[in-house]
């Protein structure tokens, strides 16, 4: 996943929606004093940055998981060789 800059190219495409989503998304423009295109641009960004998270704290927590088994094999072996004092 690439990382999401506002200097991005911008690419011109045609999408549509159901009238609802419109109106949603008219809201927003209004909200934002924004246009359409900003909107939606940083609505799938926030989308982009949430997967990214997402996939970050899994290999934190796979990294994690895998820093506490070597610490636990480590003080198993150390206990075994090492005199107790």
């Amino acid at each position: 996943m690439s990382v999401f800059f506002e200097t991005d190219k911008s690419a011109k495409f045609t999408i549509s929606l159901p009238s609802s989503i419109v109106e949603v998304l008219d809201e927003l423009v209004e909200e934002k004093h924004s246009n359409r295109s900003a909107v939606v641009a940083s609505l799938l960004r926030d989308v982009a940055l949430k997967r990214l998270e997402a996939e970050m704290q899994a290999g934190y927590e796979a990294m994690y998981d895998f820093a506490k088994e070597l610490a636990e094999e480590d003080f198993q072996a150390t206990s075994e060789t090492w005199p107790d004092y």
